[in-house]
């Protein structure tokens, strides 16, 4: 099963604008190719690898959301057999937590037990799971539970739960990933077998996070740098969230994204990661920062080797709004698409 690799999912970040405000309740809606010139030209006041964040929401987090695989059974009768992970990747000696449901499917009326439990969750007799990479075959099998041990966090909630130990024989070369499927045969008394597929990543980086940071002023930016340990030479992509006082509200909340990659040579080095200025005048936030998110790929092949994300690692010295740069970035690429609607508009 294929998994998106974090270089992806940030260029996607690029894709996203602020939405274009409606001036009246009865106004005509702006021509679409207006709306999207206007944008275009938004998107174009900043890089494409430093962006602000509008909504609040941390990408780097939202990338690493966890979802559930569900598959019905026969005819798309219930139950169904939902699947998931603790992680979309695991790296070399640490242990997945998979989990499994059944719940009522659409078709078939629930059980007096489940109308009792909001949940609607149905018992199975038994789960078990394959673990099958994509090269290198079967992982190992596993059996889950729900009596309240081993990793399961609650006996009886009808949620199962296994563990499984990422063996340090089978581990991807340094520097490099295997995609990882999670096969799931789920077996209850009154609708017989249930089957999902789940899936994960084996990532071994090729460079980690050394936990040392720091701050500073360069060009009217600011540039957040980390210090790698580099084992296997080749391209590296980081990607931070940093996270400030906006405006008046209260509190920290995530304002700024930003990525960088390069080529590496093996050893410890220091890599940067360039907030752009003006973002911090529009956003109107000043003083201290955060660096509330980072997290390290190894992009030597794919799928790309997915680290762990750091969690409030840094914190800036305070810098006030003068010192950021104030002229706007002037992307060209999608400063001729703002032309080109345009003039399709006209």
């Amino acid at each position: 099963m294929k998994i998106q690799t974090l270089v992806a999912l940030a260029a996607g970040i690029v894709a996203s604008s602020a939405a274009v405000a409606q001036t009246a309740v009865n106004a005509t809606p702006r021509p679409l190719a207006e709306e999207a010139a206007a944008a275009y030209r938004d998107q174009a006041r900043y890089p494409r690898s430093s962006r602000p964040i509008l909504d609040a929401v941390d990408p780097i987090l939202k990338k690493r959301e966890i979802s559930k695989q569900t598959l019905p059974g026969p005819n798309g009768e219930g139950p169904f057999l939902s699947v998931w992970t603790s992680a979309l990747s695991y790296e070399p000696g640490e242990t997945a937590e998979l989990y499994a449901e059944l719940t009522d499917g659409p078709t078939r009326a629930p059980s007096l037990a489940n109308l009792l439990d909001k949940t609607r969750r149905d018992e199975a007799q038994t789960i078990t799971a394959k673990l099958i990479a994509e090269e290198s075959g079967l992982l190992g099998e596993v059996t889950y539970r729900d009596d309240g041990q081993n990793g399961d966090r609650r006996a009886g909630d009808r949620i199962y739960t296994a563990r499984f130990t990422m063996p340090q024989a089978r581990a991807p070369e340094a520097g490099f990933a295997e995609s990882i499927a999670v096969h799931v045969q789920a077996v209850t008394a009154r609708d017989g077998a249930r089957a999902a597929l789940g899936g994960l990543l084996y990532s071994n980086p090729g460079a980690q996070l050394t936990g040392r940071y720091k701050d500073t002023m360069r060009d009217g930016n600011l540039v957040m740098s980390a210090e790698i340990d580099v084992k296997t030479p080749g391209r590296y992509h980081i990607a931070g969230t940093l996270a400030g006082k906006v405006g008046r509200l209260a509190g920290e909340r995530p304002m700024a994204w930003a990525q960088n990659a390069q080529l590496m040579t093996a050893g410890k080095q220091w890599i940067d990661l360039p907030f752009y200025g003006l973002i911090f005048r529009d956003m109107d936030t000043a003083g201290r920062y955060t660096l509330s998110s980072v997290t390290l790929t190894s992009a030597l092949g794919m799928p790309n080797a997915m680290s762990s994300v750091r969690r409030d690692v840094h914190q800036t010295r305070s810098y006030a709004l003068a010192e950021f740069l104030a002229r706007p970035f002037g992307d060209t690429q999608l400063l001729e698409s703002v032309k080109r609607l345009e003039n399709s508009a006209n």
